[in-house]
């Protein structure tokens, strides 16, 4: 694959049993990916703090739910990427 050009195929000859094996992987690697890619998104919004203030009054602790072993692990990940990430800030552009 080139830089600013079309996607390159690739053909392999390999048995079926290669074939969908290599699909299977393929369709694996891909689903963990995409939740590792999410993972990695929250954790880079946090770390360069980019989300909107909440308004103060608005929160309530009362209404918060025990997290669950799925969320718990998943912020557990979150943080750890965080510790590897630089923080970066965007300095102001205009004065006055």
């Amino acid at each position: 694959k080139t830089t600013y050009s079309r996607a390159k195929v690739l053909l392999v000859n390999c048995t079926e049993s290669d074939y969908l094996l290599i699909n299977a992987k393929i369709d694996f690697y891909w689903d963990v990916y995409q939740k590792e890619l999410d993972i990695f998104y929250s954790a880079f919004i946090q770390k360069n703090k980019l989300w909107r203030k909440e308004d103060e009054s608005s929160k309530d602790d009362e209404d918060k739910k025990p997290l669950t072993d799925e969320e718990k692990e998943r912020l557990w990940k979150m943080l750890k990427l965080m510790d590897g990430m630089v923080e970066h800030r965007m300095e102001k552009m205009l004065e006055g």
